[in-house]
This record gives C-alpha cells, structure tokens and sequence, in this order.
C-alpha cells in the first residue's frame, strides 16, 4: 500500500473540531511552549517553527487506517493509535522517548532524525509541565527521511525528529 495522501489543509481543518485532540508544540526562546486545540485558522500563522500533532489520525482519516496494515506483525494489544506531526521548517516536539515500539512514516517534506541514547525512569528530564523532553540528548546516529521511508525506534530510546522543509509524519505507536 502507499502512504496516505491526507492533505495539509485536511490536517488543519481536523485540528480545529473540538472532538479531536491536537496540540501545537513550539520552541521559542530557549523554552518548548504547547498550545492546546482546537484551533483557529489563525494559529496556524506562526512566526516560530512549530509542530501540529493530532492524536488518533487513523479515527478520522480513512485514508490512515491501513498504515497499521505496516507493523501487522505486532500483536494488535501493542499498538494504540496514529499520530500524526505536520511541521514547518525547522519544527520539532523536542529530544524525547517512548516506552513504546515507535514507526515513523515520512508521508510529505523530509526530516532529520536524531537518535540518542537508551533511556529510563532516572532519565534527566527537561522540568515542564506537559512534555517529557531529555535534557541531556547524547547523539548516536542520525538519518533523513523522505517520503516513503519508516525509522523504527525501539522502546525507551531518545530521538528527535527537526523538520528540513513542510513535512507530514505518521507515528504508528
């Protein structure tokens, strides 16, 4: 199957219901911020990068379901849902880790993906209110991705994925 074609203004018209969780992540003077959905149109008029995500892409866009169809090798009890990140230049959710199998499908733009280091509950955390963000990223490998590709990250280790151009991302976590 191909990646799904969801357009960037779909993307943006599902973040502003009230029934889908979203949430806008930007990083602007030395701080991460996290805006809550739904939004307004206006909010996508941002003058820092920053990154949308919609949590459970895969209940509203037909189109996304079959991404799980990818990882059918997994017990179906191992995964939760779709996310998916539409960034701008140089947007990014941060240095952070799941405790979760992690599938990162590059469907628009390309993005560079830096991984780090194996983590766990002694982890040093950046403090923050909302976001779980590794405060210190020790660079292993890097990749970039473009359309088409899947990373896989594995459980518990740190990545970052910055946004080289526009870019859609489906995380199948």
């Amino acid at each position: 199957d191909s990646i799904p074609s969801t357009s960037v203004d779909s993307l943006l018209t599902f973040a502003t219901n009230a029934c889908v969780k979203s949430r806008i992540i930007q990083f602007s003077r030395g701080n991460w911020k996290v805006f809550d959905g739904p939004f307004s149109k206006e909010d996508f008029s941002r003058t820092k990068p920053w990154t949308l995500l919609i949590d459970g892409i895969d209940k509203y866009a037909f189109e996304v379901k079959h991404l799980k169809q990818l990882v059918s090798f997994l017990p179906t009890w191992r995964l939760d849902d779709i996310m998916v990140s539409y960034s701008v230049k140089d947007g990014s959710t941060g240095p952070h880790f799941d405790l979760y199998d992690v599938f990162l499908v590059q469907a628009k733009g390309n993005r560079k993906w830096r991984i780090g280091q194996r983590c766990n509950a002694e982890t040093p955390i950046v403090p923050h209110s909302r976001l779980q963000l590794v405060s210190e990223f020790k660079l292993s490998e890097e990749y970039f991705t473009e359309p088409g590709d899947i990373l896989y990250i594995p459980p518990n280790i740190a990545h970052w994925g910055i946004s080289e151009n526009t870019s859609i991302t489906y995380s199948i976590g």
